[in-house]
This record gives C-alpha cells, structure tokens and sequence, in this order.
C-alpha cells in the first residue's frame, strides 16, 4: 500500500501543471528624453515563437477575478513595465492566463488597494 501511494504521488508530482507553462511574458519600459512607452513579448514556450504586444489593442481589467474562480488560482502571470521622461512617467501591467493565452490589460486606478484605507470614525 505504501508503494503505491508513494508511486501515486511521484506521478502527480511529475505531472505538475505549474512547473510547464506553455506561454511567458515581459514587458519593459522604453524611454527617450522627448517620449516613454511600455513594451511587452509573449513567448510560447511549445514552439519558441515570440509575439510582440500591442497594449492599446487589449481588453482592460479593473479588478481581478482569478481568487474567484478556484480551478484558475495560480495560473496567471503578471507583468510590468515603467517609461520615464523628464515629463511623465507611466507604468503598464499586462495580465496574462497561461493557459489559454488570454491577455489583458490592468486598469491601475481601479485596483483595490492594500493595505486598505483605515475605517473613517
């Protein structure tokens, strides 16, 4: 019985969705004195093919729902870039399930924020 049981857990183990991700991301900031952007490459892992992101082109999320949808926890990655000039200076967040390949972008200013505001008295 212990064998078996020991066997069972080697197998699951080796199976671990999480240690083999088909798609990667990265986004990084790109800045000159006059302009800023935030570029981001998906990698899928299968093939080696790269794909260069258009962010505007994304759907926007506000909040994310991946705590409440159990199956999915832990299956999304998240990146970020910054841009800097002398006058602005922008951060872009790419949210990215990869499983499926669906990205989308994070609306910052609509994120909860921890650690949440005090109680006012």
């Amino acid at each position: 019985m212990r064998i078996l049981l020991i066997t069972s857990l080697v197998a699951l183990s080796a199976c671990s969705e999480a240690s083999d991700w088909r798609y990667d991301l990265g986004c990084d900031g790109l800045s000159t004195q006059a302009r800023g952007a935030v570029a981001c490459l998906r990698l899928n892992s299968a093939d080696g093919s790269v794909h260069f992101i258009d962010i505007e082109k994304l759907s926007t999320l506000g909040v994310s729902t991946a705590d409440k949808a159990s199956p999915q926890n832990g299956r999304f990655k998240l990146a970020c870039g910054v841009s800097n000039t002398p006058k602005e200076a922008t951060m872009r967040c790419i949210r990215l399930d990869r499983k499926s390949g669906e990205m989308v972008s994070i609306d910052l200013s609509r994120l909860p924020r921890l650690p949440a505001d005090a109680p006012k008295k």
